[in-house]
């Protein structure tokens, strides 16, 4: 379909709406205290600290683990807690956000975000927009990501990432994690099988959580 120079610009608002939501905003948010008090504000998770202000016309201070003990930051849809987790073979601890919880927890990290994909070849010279309404559909706004996944049982005290420093498309994820729920002998043997994929460690957590024994 064809759109006119009304939809064009429609387009490149919401195209402008986007990018400035994903790269730009600072969502409301509550920091929590080590001794368990707590500020509302507007936070952003900048690489392993959080940039936190009280009023968006506010000044913003740069809070870390030696300040805080994690973050709950609502994007208008959802919350997500962020929690600063002692974890193996690193020196300081790493703001997860913590996807499950029970005997034992899931935490993640995005490892990167890609640009926002199919936009080419959309707006043409003329001024109008050409775009199918399957193409509409395909739209990728958020791009591509990839997650560090963490877990960590309620007895222990730092936190093991599966699947760090794996490059490309590799099972090195799945001896490690298979190692992890070693006491779940049932759930040990699906992965070994490959009955799961690392895109399904939340499935794996929650199989643990939900039929494994103490």
């Amino acid at each position: 379909m064809v759109f006119s120079c009304k939809w064009r610009l429609f387009f490149l608002a919401l195209f402008s709406l986007i990018f400035r939501s994903s790269f730009a905003q600072e969502d409301r948010a509550i920091i929590f205290f080590h001794d368990g008090d707590s500020i509302e504000g507007f936070a952003k998770i900048v690489k392993n600290e959080v940039k936190f202000k009280v009023s968006l016309s506010g000044k913003a201070d740069i809070w870390d683990h030696y300040s805080i003990s994690g973050v709950e930051i609502s994007d208008g849809a959802y919350n997500n807690y962020y929690e600063y987790i002692e974890v193996a073979k690193s020196n300081d601890p790493k703001l997860l956000e913590l996807a499950e919880s029970g005997k034992c927890f899931l935490y993640t990290k995005t490892k990167k975000r890609g640009r926002t994909k199919g936009l080419n070849n959309i707006v043409k010279n003329d001024g109008t927009v050409t775009i199918s309404t399957d193409e509409l559909a395909k739209l990728n706004f958020k791009g591509e990501e990839a997650y560090e996944y963490y877990l960590k049982k309620k007895t222990e005290l730092e936190a093991v990432c599966v699947n760090c420093g794996v490059i490309g498309v590799s099972d090195a994820w799945l001896k490690k994690t298979a190692n992890f729920f070693s006491d779940c002998t049932a759930l040990q043997e699906e992965i070994l099988a490959n009955e799961f994929s690392l895109d399904e460690m939340m499935d794996i957590v929650q199989f643990y959580n939900d039929f494994c024994d103490e």
